[in-house]
């Protein structure tokens, strides 16, 4: 899969996969997700998740606003009266001209419902997947900005079985060295304690069973940190599998060090 050849299949590519590359490469655009008769948008700008939706269960936003207890079914009513006389204003400024929501709440409650979609979203295994570089949502739609590697590091956080997480790493034979990574998608990480532990175990030698043994955490803790770190593509596979000398191990622990760093300011 090439960057400018952004589709293919999802029994090739994770979705976990599909994401990094997006994220890593700042793209811009629009993601489609086939599963089956499922059909999943997912919009990015710069790399970072800006809506998403499936057209089987997108909620209009003021119906979501109600469900979520944000509005009341009479404001929702006579906020879509108002709009009927004014077909070119936006419901949700409608909304926030009534005095009926914040532009934050609004957010919120979609922020919610595209999180929920993108976790779903992790856990496809089969199906087709295209990038369209530089299509955007409709004017309709109101955006936020989530960052991918968060909403990966959060959808394996939810995995409970050993089996379903040790399905996301590779060989436990396998060496991983932290991956280098932008400043500012450092800044837009964030990791909880058990991951920076993890993370710190990570340093071009030791391979997964080592990990384990070394890990304070119980077993299943630790590959679940350990697979939150990879699938969000803050470690990788080392190229040789081996130590690869001392400006190799220099390099890593300066990696590690500016993660570190950039932790304690959060």
């Amino acid at each position: 899969m090439s960057a400018m050849d952004l589709e293919g299949s999802l029994n090739r590519f994770s979705v976990a996969e599909v994401f990094q590359l997006l994220s890593f490469s700042r793209k811009t655009g629009t993601l489609g997700l086939q599963r089956n008769d499922e059909v999943a948008m997912v919009y990015f700008n710069q790399g970072n998740v800006i809506y998403a939706y499936t057209p089987q269960q997108k909620i209009p936003l003021g119906e979501l606003l109600v469900e979520q207890g944000v509005l009341t079914q009479n404001q929702l009513a006579g906020a879509l009266a108002e709009k009927e006389k004014h077909p070119n204003r936006r419901i949700g400024e409608v909304f926030v001209k009534f005095g009926f929501v914040t532009r934050s709440q609004m957010e919120e409650a979609v922020r919610q419902q595209v999180e929920e979609l993108i976790y779903r979203l992790l856990h496809w295994e089969v199906g087709n997947f295209k990038f369209y570089e530089n299509e955007f949502p409709t004017e309709e739609e109101i955006l936020i900005q989530i960052s991918t590697e968060n909403l990966i590091l959060e959808g394996v956080r939810r995995l409970d079985e050993l089996e379903e997480v040790k399905q996301r790493l590779p060989d436990f034979g396998t060496v991983f060295v932290v991956r280098p990574i932008p400043e500012q998608r450092i800044r837009d990480v964030a990791l909880k304690g058990d991951e920076w532990n993890i993370l710190a175990l990570v340093d071009g030698r030791k391979d997964v069973f080592q990990i384990i043994e070394r890990s304070n955490l119980d077993r299943l803790v630790t590959l679940k940190n350990l697979a939150a770190l990879y699938m969000s593509g803050l470690i990788e596979p080392a190229k040789d599998g081996a130590d690869g000398g001392s400006d190799k191990l220099s390099g890593l622990v300066e990696k590690l060090s500016v993660l570190l760093e950039t932790y304690q300011k959060k």
